[in-house]
């Protein structure tokens, strides 16, 4: 959330709409960038909620066209934010648009096709051209998934859940390649991201 805001912010965009799946993973983000992008002087103009099972977002990106914002936060996953960038592209929706790194995905490109062009979106690593930084964050995403991986089965009896791992990554602190690694209450990866777009039909860094 938060580093959605602040590139936005980056990119002199002061009038935001959000729109988030509503399930507890777009909820939180959608509230940690409203509150970043707020505290950076920004103004959400309005949050949008949708179901991750719809498949026609029309009646959403109604709403979005006539707010007329400037940039749209997409606090959701693959499928559902492949839609609605297509979507919103073929409705004549120009805003930028970015969300998390369930975005860096090539079922995005996929779905979305000519539409994925210039999307937006955060993550540790890109494959294409990767530079020294890029291939230092995928060497620590690694290793502390690894490691929380590693404590959770430790405590669990040799089990591994999806809860157990978010509850070790929680409590991590691993000194990696580039710094030490914690995770906030959100389970967010206390660091900044690269920021990503699509270009030519691929995943490259995102020059200001």
């Amino acid at each position: 959330g938060p580093q959605i805001a602040n590139q936005f912010t980056k990119m002199g965009k002061t009038k935001a709409v959000t729109l988030y799946c509503n399930n507890d993973y777009g909820s939180g983000l959608k509230d940690s960038f409203n509150a970043q992008f707020e505290a950076n002087g920004g103004q959400v103009l309005d949050s949008v909620p949708y179901q991750a099972t719809d498949q026609d977002f029309a009646a959403i990106l109604t709403t979005v066209k006539s707010l007329d914002p400037d940039c749209i936060a997409l606090c959701g996953t693959t499928t559902d934010g492949a839609l609605i960038i297509k979507q919103a592209r073929q409705m004549g929706i120009e805003a930028p648009i970015m969300g998390q790194p369930g975005l860096y995905s090539q079922n995005v490109i996929d779905i979305a096709g000519d539409a994925s062009e210039g999307l937006l979106c955060s993550g540790v690593f890109v494959a294409a051209g990767a530079d020294e930084k890029g291939q230092e964050f995928a060497y620590d995403q690694m290793y502390v998934l690894a490691d929380a991986a590693e404590r959770a089965m430790k405590e669990n009896g040799g089990e591994l859940t999806r809860q157990t791992l978010a509850e070790a990554l929680k409590a991590t602190e691993y000194e990696g390649v580039t710094g030490t690694v914690t995770f906030d209450d959100n389970g967010d990866w206390v660091r900044d991201y690269l920021t990503l777009t699509v270009k030519d039909g691929k995943y490259v860094l995102y020059e200001e």
